[in-house]
C-alpha cells in the first residue's frame, strides 16, 4: 500500500547530482563544483543578511538599545551562514527515503 509497497526502484548507474563528472583542472575541481560551492555560500550569506535585516528592527521595536541590536544583528549575520554550513556537513540518516531499506527483503521476526 502506498509508494513503499512495491520493490525498490533500480538505482541509476548515473547519479543525479549538481556536480560535473569531467575533471578540467589539475587540482581535481571542476568549474561546476566551484560554481555550486559559490552559489551555496551566496545563498547562506543571503539568508544571514535576511535574518539580520529582520532581527535588528525587531529588537529596536522591542526597545533594545541601538548598539545591542546592531551587535546581535552582526552575530546573526555571521551565525546563520555558519550554522547553514554546519548543517550541510551532517550526513543523511540511515534508512532515509533516498536509499532503499537494507532489510526490505528480509521477513519480519515471528
Amino acid at each position: 500500500m502506498g509508494r513503499h509497497s512495491g520493490p525498490p526502484e533500480p538505482q541509476s548507474p548515473h547519479p543525479t547530482t549538481r556536480r560535473a563528472t569531467t575533471d578540467h583542472t589539475a587540482t581535481g575541481h571542476t568549474t561546476t563544483d566551484r560554481r555550486t560551492a559559490v552559489l551555496a555560500w551566496l545563498e547562506r550569506v543571503a539568508l544571514g543578511v535576511l535574518a539580520a535585516a529582520v532581527v535588528v528592527p525587531a529588537l529596536r521595536w522591542a526597545g533594545v538599545a541601538d548598539s545591542t541590536s546592531l551587535w546581535l544583528g552582526a552575530a546573526v549575520l555571521v551565525g546563520v551562514p555558519v550554522a547553514a554550513w554546519a548543517a550541510s556537513t551532517v550526513p543523511a540518516r540511515p534508512g532515509s527515503d533516498d536509499e532503499p531499506d537494507a532489510g526490505a527483503d528480509r521477513e519480519p521476526p515471528a
